[in-house]
């Protein structure tokens, strides 16, 4: 929220609803939906630590 004198503007969505559309909408337009491409190209491209690579796969056996 951003506040002002005599200015007030409040997101009417938030931060993490626009992030999971953009997310979603870049998935299917650059890899036509498909999350394990999205995540490949990723870790390809960025390269993982040991321990980020734990660290991902801690996270990924909480999601399930």
């Amino acid at each position: 929220m951003r506040t002002e004198p005599n200015f007030q503007c409040e997101a009417l969505v938030r931060r993490e609803e626009v992030q999971k559309e953009e997310t979603a909408e870049l998935i299917n337009k650059m890899f036509g939906g498909s999350d394990e491409l999205f995540f490949s190209s990723f870790l390809k491209n960025k390269g993982l630590s040991d321990e980020k690579a734990d660290e991902l796969l801690k996270l990924i056996e909480k999601m399930k």
